[in-house]
């Protein structure tokens, strides 16, 4: 299901065009319940921020809002405002959509297990995951992603930054992953 075939690279092809992602771009990407708890604001806030300076890095946001834990108004505002974010709202099958991503962000701020970062990293993706019980049984840090402090900006921004600035990392802990994924779960 997560492994790449001919029929699939073109499914993910055909997206990408429909999603307006270019071949140069960047891609962060979310996949959840769009809620306070799951670091939305956060996520947002520290896009926007990189997206300053790195000018084909975009956003990619998979999941519906909900009413339970909200995510404020402004952060809303920004998701279906801002040019460097697409919201796709809930979609039955993410798998394509982690192939469209080059790393996967999940800033949860609590966790009973973080299946989207599993599926994230089968698909050879690396992650960003919220030091947290759960998410962080998810990595390995160093190794196919990196723990972050959730409510420490600067810790998410730094560690994005390390990723985009090095795509042989990203390659590197992408396979990791891959493979200790599909070893583990």
């Amino acid at each position: 299901r997560f492994r790449l075939d001919n029929e699939k690279q073109q499914h993910i092809a055909e997206l990408k065009v429909a999603y307006g992602f270019g071949p140069d771009d960047l891609v962060l990407g979310f996949a959840g319940r769009l809620t306070n708890d799951k670091g939305i604001t956060e996520l947002v806030a520290v896009f926007e921020q990189l997206a300053s300076k790195y000018e084909n890095l975009k956003l990619l946001i998979i999941g519906n809002y909900e009413s339970t834990d909200p995510v404020d108004e402004e952060t809303k505002s920004k998701i279906e405002g801002h040019p460097g974010i697409t919201f796709t709202g809930f979609q039955k099958d993410p798998v394509p959509f982690f192939h469209m991503m080059d790393v996967f962000v999940f800033l949860t701020k609590r966790e009973g297990f973080g299946n989207v970062s599993i599926e994230a990293a089968l698909c050879g993706v690396p992650v960003i995951v919220s030091d947290v019980t759960g998410a962080k049984d998810t990595i390995v840090d160093g190794r196919n992603g990196f723990l972050v402090n959730c409510e420490n900006q600067q810790d998410i921004a730094e560690k994005l930054e390390l990723l985009i600035l090095a795509p042989e990392m990203r390659t590197r802990m992408g396979e990791f992953g891959q493979r200790w994924a599909a070893e583990n779960f």
